[in-house]
C-alpha cells in the first residue's frame, strides 16, 4: 500500500456559494455567488473598473459595506482581496466560518467583528524618516566636542569662584564694622579709623600691617591704602576685644575722611611675603 501525507487545505480555498454583492460608483452592482477569503470568483467582472468597488455582505436582511480592492488572479474569474483591514477581515471571516459551519451569525458576533483593533502600524523608522530626523544633526564627535566645552567651562568657573574665596579668606582679613574717628581719638595721626577686631585674628594682625579702607562717597566705591597704628585691648573680661586703629598713608587721604563715616577695613595678610620670607608691613607716619 503506498501512503501519502499531504497538508490539509487551509480553509480559505473551500468556496462558499452564497450571494456577496459588488456596488461600483456608477451605481450599478453585481451578484457574486462563489468566493472565499482569498477572492472572488466570477467572469463577469472582468468587464468592470473595479477602482472604488464596494463589497456587501449580507446580514439578516441587512449588509454590512466596505470598500475593496479586487486584482485578477491566476484563472480568467478569479480576482483576489487586496489590502484588507483588520476589521475587514473579521467580518468577512465571521460570515464564511457561519456558512461552512451551518451556524447563523448573531449580532453581538457582527458588532464584535467590527470592534476588532485596527491592523497595527509598524514601529520600524523608514529610510526617509530616519534622513529626516539626521538632516539637521550635529556630527557625534562636534557634539561630543561641545558638550567636553561645556563641562569644562562650568568646571573652570566653579573652580575659579571657589578658588577665590579660598585665596581671599588665606590673604584678607574683613572688618566690617568700622567708622572715622574724631581727630582726637588718635592726636598721633589727625584723623583714623577706628573698627573692633575678632579676638580670634589678634595674632594675625601686627601695627603696620597693610591694609584697605573702603567707603561709599556719592555713590561710588572709594578705596583709600592704609596701615595699622593701634592695637589696644577693650570690653569687659567676659566679652573682650581689640580696638583696631587703622590710619590712611597719605595725609591727604586721612582729610577725605569725615568724623563718624562708616567704613570697611581689609587688612591684608601678605602670606606669599610672609613665606618667602621679606619683610611685610611699615611704619605708619
Amino acid at each position: 500500500m503506498d501512503l501519502r501525507h499531504e497538508t490539509p487545505l487551509p480553509d480559505t480555498l473551500f468556496r462558499i456559494a452564497a450571494p456577496l454583492i459588488v456596488g461600483f460608483p456608477d451605481g450599478a452592482s453585481l451578484r457574486v455567488t462563489q468566493w472565499n477569503l482569498r477572492a472572488l470568483y466570477d467572469a463577469r467582472l472582468a468587464e468592470r473598473d473595479l477602482t472604488g468597488a464596494m463589497l456587501s455582505v449580507p446580514f439578516q436582511g441587512v449588509g454590512v459595506y466596505f470598500e475593496v480592492t479586487l486584482t485578477p488572479g491566476d484563472t480568467p474569474d478569479e480576482f483576489l482581496f487586496e489590502g484588507l483591514t483588520g476589521r475587514q477581515r473579521e467580518t468577512l471571516g465571521l460570515f464564511y466560518r457561519n456558512l461552512l459551519s451551518g451556524r447563523m451569525a448573531v449580532t453581538s458576533d457582527i458588532i464584535t467583528s467590527l470592534d476588532t483593533p485596527v491592523d497595527l502600524v509598524p514601529m520600524e523608522e523608514t529610510e526617509a524618516e530616519a534622513r529626516v530626523a539626521t538632516s539637521n544633526r550635529t556630527p557625534r564627535p562636534m557634539r561630543a566636542m561641545a558638550s567636553l566645552a561645556v563641562y569644562v567651562l562650568i568646571f573652570v568657573l566653579v573652580f575659579s569662584y571657589l578658588g577665590a574665596l579660598v585665596i581671599d579668606r588665606l590673604s584678607t582679613i574683613h572688618v566690617t564694622a568700622g567708622h572715622a574717628a574724631p581727630a582726637s581719638a588718635d592726636p598721633l595721626s589727625g584723623q583714623a579709623i577706628v573698627a573692633r577686631l575678632d579676638p580670634a585674628h589678634v595674632t594675625d594682625v601686627w601695627v603696620g600691617m597693610s591694609a584697605t579702607i573702603t567707603y561709599n562717597e556719592d555713590g561710588q566705591r572709594q578705596r583709600l591704602p592704609a596701615q595699622v597704628r593701634r592695637l589696644d585691648h577693650t570690653g569687659p573680661a567676659s566679652n573682650p576685644a581689640i580696638l583696631l586703629t587703622v590710619v590712611p598713608v597719605s595725609p591727604t587721604d586721612r582729610a577725605r575722611l569725615s568724623p563718624g563715616m562708616p567704613v570697611k577695613v581689609d587688612l591684608d595678610r601678605q602670606l606669599l611675603r610672609r613665606a618667602l620670607g621679606l619683610t611685610v608691613g611699615g611704619s605708619a607716619t
